[in-house]
C-alpha cells in the first residue's frame, strides 16, 4: 500500500501539531524581551537589532517547531525567500560564533523552551 503525505492546503491546519507552541504568545514574550512590541516584529522595518531578533524567531520556529519558510512568510507578511535567507544567515552566524546573534539566539531560545515546558506540563 503506497501512503502519500496530505497537503495541508487541502484540509487547512492539517499541518498543525498538538505539541507546537502557540506562535504569537512566543512571538508576544519575545518582543516583550528585547523591549519592543509585536507589531514592530511583524512590519518592514530594516532596524538591524529587529532584523536579527526577527530572524532568530524563523530560525527557532523552523528548525524546533518544523515550519516550513512558506508558512513563516505567510504569517509574517514575507516571501519564503526572505525567511529562507534569514534562517540560513543565522545559521550560518551561529556556526562562525557572532556573539551578537548568539546572544539574541540564545534569549529566543529559551524563551521558546520555557513555553514549551510550560505546555508540556500542562498535559
Amino acid at each position: 500500500m503506497v501512503t502519500r503525505k496530505i497537503s495541508p492546503y487541502v484540509f487547512p491546519g492539517l499541518d498543525l501539531r498538538s505539541d507546537s507552541v502557540d506562535t504569537y504568545a512566543f512571538i508576544s514574550r519575545v518582543a516583550d524581551k528585547f523591549h519592543t512590541n509585536v507589531s514592530t516584529l511583524f512590519s518592514p522595518t530594516r532596524e538591524q537589532k529587529v532584523v536579527e531578533v526577527r530572524q532568530c524567531v524563523w530560525h527557532v520556529l523552523y528548525t524546533h517547531e518544523k515550519k516550513n519558510y512558506s508558512a513563516l512568510g505567510r504569517y509574517f507578511s514575507r516571501d519564503h525567500a526572505t525567511v529562507l535567507y534569514g534562517v540560513k544567515k543565522v545559521h550560518s552566524m551561529l556556526r562562525i560564533g557572532d556573539k551578537q546573534i548568539s546572544t539574541i539566539h540564545k534569549d529566543v531560545l529559551s524563551i521558546y523552551k520555557i513555553l514549551k515546558d510550560g505546555e508540556a506540563k500542562n498535559d
